[in-house]
């Protein structure tokens, strides 16, 4: 029986090893359904090394590979508790990096976990329900990204390495 006042979520049962925010993920990623057009990278880090906004991770980057769409970029913070949220509210600037390199930027939650009039104006709201559907209910505003540092070049030279060399890695098993 759910408690006064405290939002019960539901989510699907997960199979094999996926948690709420791969299930996130991989919802927005089937939402960009032409695979041609979009490219993602999972977790990527803004840059190499450490200090400054080396460290940073963005949960979920959308680049579109068209041109003629402008390479539009957007930058995805998966969300999948309200503390946790609300904790990030406390450190606006922990986006920033996301938010230089991104034309958008996106928290994406659970259906009904956040409030709209809760999102910061730089920031618009995904949200996932059960049924995998996804629904931009706070649109983000659209803004120009910086150009790519050559750390952040790196660091996705890096991932893409990594996940090249684990899918070799599963091939030979």
């Amino acid at each position: 029986m759910p408690t006064a006042g405290v939002m019960q979520l539901e989510f699907p049962v997960f199979k094999d090893h996926m948690n709420r925010t791969d299930y996130i993920i991989q919802c927005i990623m089937d939402h960009y359904k032409d695979r041609n057009q979009w490219a993602f990278i999972i977790e990527l880090r803004t840059g190499t090394g450490y200090g400054h906004w080396s460290d940073k991770y963005i949960d979920l980057f959308a680049i579109n590979c068209y041109p003629s769409k402008g390479n539009h970029k957007i930058a995805f913070e998966i969300k999948t508790s309200r503390s946790d949220f609300l904790r990030e509210m406390k450190k606006p600037l922990k986006r920033h990096p996301a938010l230089m390199i991104s034309n958008q930027f996106y928290f994406a939650a659970p259906k009904g976990m956040l409030k709209h009039e809760e999102i910061p104006q730089e920031a618009g709201l995904v949200e996932v329900g059960t049924e995998g559907a996804v629904v931009i209910t706070v649109a983000a505003p659209v803004r120009e990204a910086y150009p790519p540092t050559w750390p952040l070049v790196a660091s996705i030279a890096r991932r893409v390495n990594q996940l090249d060399r684990a899918l070799r890695e599963a091939h030979e098993r």
